[in-house]
């Protein structure tokens, strides 16, 4: 009777916890051993046989358990576990993949660790592909917001953040040259990720992620070669919710900002809440100029620029402003000098 009421509440909790199907627990078992598995002493049946079902409901009890409590290492040697036991269930993959690739790398504060399991998470997804949507779509998020700060507002090039921001994404070039064939950038390999699938979600990722592609790209090379695509997907998005005004609107303000700053020009009335993106996109255009046109970009910036909360990036805008002003002085460091291709 404890047996059967065991079970019952393994499923119940399983329900609340974790949103899969009764399915997961019909995984066709691996040709794998209990030494392969981090199992201790489970073998033979325990794998395989009656007591498998049982076997699973206690691991996805005993992840949750686990994560609870921060014990990140047995948390990651469960995870890699159960991957294993689900050799075929799509469903159980994308859920562990996304746990490993979003939550892990989140929530471990060793950048190495982090990568690692984030890395496990992002292969796993990848072995989904090519008909699996949802981990496509993890796949193009991950890249979007998990693989350093998340944008726009939150964006940083400079100080300890963009420093962890740049390992991330060395380490995130090389997976794509892996998986995709070259290496890529944040912003490129998300739209990559999602070149030529339809639908809502992708439509409003594609337009976000042009967006913030093209401001990178202004901080980057001091021009957007991207402006114009992701101004047709905001103005796509608005033509979208045109019966709800205050959205609508939202997107075309998005786009017509972007299209100043792509023209060259800085806007006269900046919104609080677009201020540090700004203020990033007109110090990469005065890194990217000279003379006059030069000084009074990164003027503005240093003016758009929160100094209780950017206090690293107006240190650089500084010294970029003193070089410009005076270009006998050494030329000061470029975010992005240490992350090739240029």
């Amino acid at each position: 009777m404890r047996v059967l009421v065991a079970a019952a509440l393994a499923v119940a909790l399983l329900g609340a916890s974790v949103p899969l199907r009764a399915a997961l627990r019909e995984a066709a078992p691996p040709e794998l051993a209990a030494s392969d598995l981090a199992l201790g002493q489970l073998a033979g049946s325990a794998l395989t046989g009656t007591f498998r079902p049982l076997l699973l409901n206690y691991l996805w009890l005993r992840t949750e358990a686990q994560y609870l409590s921060g014990r990140h290492e047995e948390l990651h040697a469960l995870y890699r576990t159960m991957a294993a036991l689900y050799p075929t269930n799509e469903g159980a993959r994308e859920f562990i993949g996304h746990r490993l690739a979003f939550t892990m790398k989140r929530d471990v504060p060793d950048p190495a660790a982090a990568w690692a399991w984030a890395e496990e998470g992002l292969d796993l997804l990848w072995g989904l592909l090519p008909g699996h949507r949802q981990a496509r779509l993890d796949l193009a998020l991950w890249f979007y917001l998990q693989c350093g700060e998340n944008p726009l507002a939150a964006l940083r090039y400079a100080g300890p953040k963009w420093e962890r921001e740049k390992e991330l994404r060395r380490r995130a070039r090389a997976w794509t040259e892996r998986r995709l064939g070259r290496g890529m950038e944040r912003f490129e390999a998300s739209v990559e990720l999602l070149e030529g699938r339809e639908g809502y979600t992708e439509a409003l990722m594609r337009a976000r992620i042009l967006e913030q592609a093209s401001y990178e790209e202004l901080v980057r090379h001091g021009h957007a070669p991207s402006a114009a695509a992701a101004r047709g997907a905001l103005l796509a998005m608005a033509e979208l919710f045109s019966d709800n005004e205050v959205i609508a609107g939202g997107y075309r303000a998005d786009a017509a900002l972007l299209d100043a700053l792509a023209g060259g020009e800085p806007p006269a009335q900046v919104a609080p809440g677009v201020a540090a993106p700004v203020a990033a996109a007109l110090w990469g255009m005065g890194m990217g100029r000279e003379g006059p046109a030069s000084v009074r970009l990164l003027e503005r910036a240093l003016e758009l620029y929160d100094p209780a909360d950017y206090a690293a990036e107006r240190a650089l805008v500084e010294r970029w402003l003193a070089h410009r002003r005076d270009p006998s002085q050494p030329r000061p460091p470029h975010p992005f000098d240490d992350l090739a291709p240029r």
